[in-house]
């Protein structure tokens, strides 16, 4: 694992280690570590502690399985200072799912992933298959907070318990699988090398990335391939709301809904191959996320190719709890939640003046989101004396629809300046 300061002079942070490390560190005592701009800290386990030709533990409790010295669910968060940092996590080599798939001895590779803050984390996933790989995939839940329900294609299969703890699950055929939680969680799938997923021979290797939550789509993106001398052969993902498989174009060039796969009764995913090398423009007015993933003879690469990975603006059960109790005056409650969105609104002009110097497109989509959900809210509480009392997540790609149809041929009061 490493971490790299890019913003503030000195920026300490706090790590909990999941199990010993190699520098002398104790599982579950947290430690500091103060970054100056640009510098980078590692964490890694003890090297005697890694298993080979082992299967994975089912869970992080388990007591059979291969698990040691393993770093998932290390803490790692900053505790003084007002910098942010990256966090990138792997392993230096990995077989997936093990050494042996019962046909010879499968290869392993290096894991390596960009990890996303715990504030952009979600609670519904659709894990896509990669394209001819027959073996399917592996995947790991990891709860962000204590009690986390986890529920696979709509069964629940286990309850983590505290933070930081995982189960790790095994796909054997070439099947979506929606994942869901009841509180916001990590969701990591694995590529298997080319043995173990049915690619066989040399072609393929162990990859990872970690999956976006479903709400988390992007309306235009651009995809380039990991093109190597080994690395030939390369595709994208593409999951898409059922309703809008006619909406996605890959360089202009419209794809026809034949090409999707219905997941449940909400999804539906396409796998495109596309040229090596090549880059390529991919967009749907009506939100997608993107997965790109590639394999060659003992190589591969996945990563998460179109997702917003932004913040959940929430407003929690409590505070609903509180403005309950002014649902009897619906302009007094509409003026209370209006406050709260206004100050994330504040928050993202004041980070953009900093940052850029100017009001990106991003925050541009907030307001109008903003402008949508004041209106659906006035609608809705409407001559309403009670309100129902839950989470209301604000991200602007989860209502998209509802954005466009609210603002189209708004103006907006203020200038914007697009990114490029």
């Amino acid at each position: 694992m490493r971490l790299r300061n890019f913003t503030d002079a000195n920026v300490k942070v706090e790590i909990t280690p999941t199990v010993d490390t190699k520098g002398g560190k104790t599982a579950g005592t947290p430690f500091t570590v103060t970054l100056a701009r640009g510098q980078v800290y590692e964490v890694q386990s003890k090297s005697t502690d890694g298993t080979n030709n082992t299967d994975p533990a089912a869970t992080s409790w388990s007591t059979t399985g291969a698990k040691a010295g393993d770093l998932t669910g290390t803490r790692v968060r900053v505790v003084e200072g007002c910098g942010k940092i990256n966090v990138f996590s792997g392993a230096r080599s990995s077989h997936v799912t093990k050494g042996n798939c019962g046909s010879g001895i499968n290869g392993r590779d290096h894991l390596y992933t960009q990890v996303l803050p715990t504030a952009a984390l979600g609670k519904d996933y659709v894990l896509m298959p990669f394209s001819g790989q027959t073996g399917g995939y592996a995947y790991k839940v990891i709860a962000a907070k204590d009690t986390t329900k986890v529920y696979v294609n709509g069964t629940l299969v286990n309850t983590i318990l505290k933070a930081g703890q995982w189960i790790y699950g095994h796909i054997t055929t070439a099947v979506a699988t929606s994942i869901s939680t009841d509180k916001p969680a990590y969701v990591v799938q694995y590529m298997k090398n080319g043995v173990c997923s049915g690619l066989g021979g040399s072609a393929g290797d162990p990859a990872i990335f970690i999956s976006p939550d479903v709400n988390q789509q992007l309306i235009k993106t651009l995809v380039g391939t990991a093109t190597t001398s080994n690395m030939n052969q390369h595709w994208v993902n593409i999951l898409v709301r059922q309703t809008a498989k006619n909406s996605v174009k890959i360089n202009n060039v419209a794809q026809p809904a034949s090409i999707f796969t219905n997941v449940g009764s909400k999804y539906a995913y396409a796998q495109v191959k596309v040229n090596n090398p090549s880059a390529n423009t991919i967009q749907s007015d009506s939100g997608f996320v993107c997965v790109a993933y590639g394999v060659g003879p003992y190589e591969s690469y996945s990563y998460s190719a179109g997702a917003v990975f932004e913040n959940v603006v929430g407003i929690t059960a409590e505070e609903l709890r509180e403005l309950e109790e002014q649902a009897h005056n619906p302009a007094q409650l509409q003026k209370a939640l209006v406050a709260k969105l206004a100050a994330y609104t504040d928050y993202l002009f004041n980070k953009d003046l900093k940052e850029k110097g100017y009001i990106t497109d991003y925050s541009r989509r907030f307001i109008e989101l903003y402008n949508s959900i004041l209106e659906s809210l006035h609608k809705e509480i409407h001559g309403e004396k009670q309100i129902k009392v839950g989470t209301i997540k604000v991200t602007h790609s989860m209502i998209m629809n509802e954005v466009r149809k609210a603002n189209k041929g708004r103006v907006m009061d203020a200038e914007f300046k697009e990114e490029n």
